[in-house]
């Protein structure tokens, strides 16, 4: 685990916040946490599952002004049967907007400061469908850009993009026959004017798929730097390159990052530094510093046994930083690190930290957990 901290990137991350969530029903599907930055401060979101015997889920959201403080929102009606899965800051309609799954429908959260939230849109599915599921939300394209999927009653699923100028009227992308068959998207994001989305196609192959309209999506051609054995997790954006966090999944595991500044032609950083144990990229986010990715690191009996932060430091070699303290891993059976966000000189991480489930169906004890890094001066 002894990486150097690339002197570009000095500064100080440690665990700031831990809050008790609940009961999961099985550490093998765990409640991600996203975050993000907005004028009020920073917003989480995830959901609660209850103890086995009662499946229902609850929306949760927390609210820092600083990303050190954090406390969570009460509980709302409109959090009831519901899975909050990401968000993002909506400068034209001045809120927060929340995207995940309310009962069988796509659901839409919109809250100016993060506290009061109000069901803004339900997606229903459609004929062939029984449910509907949203994934990843991005501002882009005529206002904000969400996608998720249809599921079908044949255990299938349809890859879906939505768009919207305020968060509360949706329509559904004409084109999606362009996505393939046994297809998912995970996230979306803008740069310039155009559209990228990743996720995968033929069940297992990863896929990246680009649209200078929001409408009319072009599946790109396999990349010679692109392992077909990978799985994408995030996708993010500054003023001129898309980059693209995963793992591999093939005979050696390991973190990966690809960067673009067109989608036609992709580098993917070196890998040396990056495998500790298995390691996995959750999220990705450009900072004044650099590119910042985090994840979690384990084994393949023991997944999320620590949570994990990378740094480029020259562009193509990525430094693990130096773990083995509280902050990122301790006697626990879970740490993980699955979002990442910056503003105004802080960087955030959420993520979760609890005991060991014994079985798949015996309950564990999942806290919240956040990260904060300051850059030092220098």
């Amino acid at each position: 685990y002894d990486y150097p901290l690339p002197a570009r990137i000095p500064g100080e991350l440690a665990l700031v916040g831990e809050m008790t969530l609940g009961v999961v029903l099985s550490w093998v599907s765990l409640p991600d946490m996203a975050v993000t930055a907005g004028p009020p401060g920073f917003v989480a979101v995830g959901v609660e599952e209850f103890p086995a015997g009662n499946r229902a889920t609850e929306a949760a959201v927390w609210t820092s002004s600083g990303g050190d403080l954090w406390s969570r929102v009460p509980a709302q009606a409109s959090f009831a049967n519901s899975e909050m899965v990401d968000l993002k800051w909506f400068p034209q309609g001045a809120a927060y907007v929340a995207v995940g799954r309310h009962l069988s429908h796509g659901a839409v959260w919109i809250s100016p400061e993060g506290d009061e939230w109000v069901l803004a849109a339900e997606l229903k599915p459609d004929d062939q469908a029984v449910s509907v599921e949203l994934t990843a939300i991005t501002v882009g394209g005529p206002g904000l850009v969400a996608v998720g999927r249809e599921r079908l009653s044949d255990q299938t699923s349809i890859p879906r993009v939505w768009l919207s100028t305020d968060g509360r009227q949706w329509r559904t992308a004409n084109d999606v026959e362009s996505f393939g068959t046994h297809a998912g998207i995970n996230d979306v994001v803008e740069l310039g004017e155009r559209l990228f989305a990743i996720g995968y196609i033929e069940r297992t192959r990863p896929a990246i798929w680009v649209s200078a309209d929001s409408t009319d999506w072009r599946l790109l051609p396999p990349s010679p730097q692109i392992d077909p054995e990978v799985v994408f997790s995030a996708i993010a954006a500054d003023e001129s390159t898309v980059a693209i966090a995963g793992s591999a999944t093939g005979e050696h595991v390991d973190a990966r990052v690809w960067t673009s500044a067109d989608g036609d032609t992709w580098k993917a950083f070196q890998q040396g530094s990056l495998r500790v144990g298995i390691p996995e990229l959750e999220d990705i986010a450009k900072t004044p510093h650099g590119w910042i990715a985090v994840g979690q690191d384990g084994t393949t009996y023991r997944p999320r046994t620590g949570a994990a932060v990378w740094f480029p430091e020259d562009g193509s070699v990525w430094h693990r930083l130096p773990v083995g303290t509280e902050a990122f891993s301790s006697d626990l059976a879970l740490v993980a690190m699955t979002s990442v966000a910056y503003a105004n000189g802080i960087g955030v991480a959420g993520g979760l930290r609890g005991s060991e489930c014994l079985t798949r169906f015996s309950q564990c004890d999942i806290e919240p957990a956040f990260w904060q890094w300051q850059p030092s001066a220098k």
